[in-house]
């Protein structure tokens, strides 16, 4: 028989007195369990934000370490997800939420609805409708709701339209006014025009061109240097007081070239030279002559303008002469 020297009498003893703890652990352990031992919490405060171009979510830590899954974009009915984690793994207490709004008539649940899967740790959040102010999900430990984890709710504004108006007031400079509209939702969006751009439009300009153009078909001009004006700054009217008469004057074409007889000559023609029914066409209101591009909030909005030419009164009258002797 092998016998068991001092040295190994000692492990076995040692290794008993361990198990006998473990046991004694096991049995009696979660009796008097105190889980708030087990949760590991933090007073700092963590407000990033999760996905700030859907529903915002910030989320402050305290026990409960939160990870965002998926979002998708926020439309009502879309939906946001994430996971959560508790110290330690292996726990006996028990998680639950509750939903509040920072104004206290409403009811969040009429804005978010709210699926707590403890068995995936995962809580899924559904945006039913637009709410004007922000709500707050708690997850907390039932036994001591100081065990927590606070995420917040909001909606971000939107843009929702860019209305455009030009503004066109004889003897003074065209104008534009802008009728922003946006949704609903906690976070402000800035609805100024940070930026814009005013043009004349491309078929406006090449219709133009080529309605001057058919002035010099019997001009007998041969090799010309065509120059179109007033066709390359539109803006120039949002600070120059405008009138039709000036207005159709300042665009025209000019060309440079040799007669019939071999001489360098000059003919120029404006909008005034062309016929009333071609004017009619191209100022009828629906005609694009202008391109207006308003920025608001990063984000183009472009609106066409036609014009429309009122009767040009007379304003005068000139004779060759002031006296006849017969």
């Amino acid at each position: 028989m092998r016998k068991n020297t001092p040295k190994k009498i000692l492990t076995w003893l040692l290794i008993g007195l361990v198990g006998f703890g473990a046991v004694g652990y096991l049995s009696d352990g979660f009796k008097d369990f105190n889980y708030k031992d087990w949760f590991t919490t933090s007073n700092d405060e963590d407000n990033s934000v999760i996905d700030p171009d859907n529903v915002e979510v910030g989320y402050v830590d305290n026990g409960i370490t939160l990870t965002p899954k998926f979002a998708d974009s926020s439309t009502i009915g879309s939906v946001k997800s994430f996971t959560y984690s508790i110290d330690p793994f292996i726990h006996t207490g028990v998680i639950t939420y509750s939903l509040t709004c920072s104004n206290v008539s409403i009811d969040p649940t009429d804005y978010y609805s709210v699926n707590l899967d403890t068995d995936n740790q995962e809580i899924t959040i559904t945006l039913l409708a637009i709410c004007d102010y922000q709500c707050s999900l708690k997850l907390y430990a039932v036994d001591d709701p100081e065990v927590n984890a606070v995420v917040t709710l909001d909606y971000q504004q939107r843009i929702s339209s860019v209305t455009s108006t030009l503004n066109v007031v004889e003897d003074s400079p065209l104008s534009i006014s802008n009728a922003v509209v946006k949704t609903g939702g906690s976070i402000s969006v800035s609805t100024a025009v940070t930026s814009s751009t005013f043009v004349f439009d491309s078929d406006f300009v090449t219709s133009v061109e080529s309605k001057l153009d058919y002035l010099f078909m019997k001009s007998g001009i041969t090799d010309p240097i065509t120059t179109y004006t007033g066709l390359t700054n539109a803006s120039y009217w949002l600070s120059t007081p405008y009138n039709s008469v000036d207005f159709l004057t300042s665009i025209g074409e000019s060309r440079t070239g040799k007669n019939i007889m071999g001489n360098t000559i000059t003919l120029a023609f404006t909008f005034m030279d062309l016929s009333e029914s071609v004017l009619g066409e191209l100022f009828d209101g629906n005609t694009d002559v202008f391109n207006y591009t308003a920025v608001v909030n990063s984000v183009n909005y472009t609106t066409d303008f036609g014009l429309t030419i009122d009767s040009i009164p007379i304003t005068g009258i000139n004779t060759s002469t002031s006296s006849i002797v017969f």
